[in-house]
């Protein structure tokens, strides 16, 4: 995709997932789930990459270290 359309790509991440309704942590969904019904979800956006910078790997770090310390 950047090949045919070069233009900057924001890594994304979402934080507070992890043991949400929707979470694969415990039983899973609709599962005898106990937990909270809503839970606080984060979206996180880093800075852009250049096209000629963005590689797979690369965007894989980014995105795990905007996650932090949240699963």
């Amino acid at each position: 995709m950047i090949e045919e359309t070069p233009v900057p790509v924001v890594p994304l991440a979402l934080r507070g997932l992890w043991g949400s309704f929707f979470s694969r942590e415990g039983k899973g969904p609709f599962k005898g789930w106990r937990g909270r019904p809503w839970s606080r979800v984060d979206v996180v956006a880093g800075d852009p990459l250049l096209p000629a910078a963005v590689q797979a790997d690369t965007l894989r770090k980014r995105v795990l270290a905007l996650r932090g310390s949240h699963r």
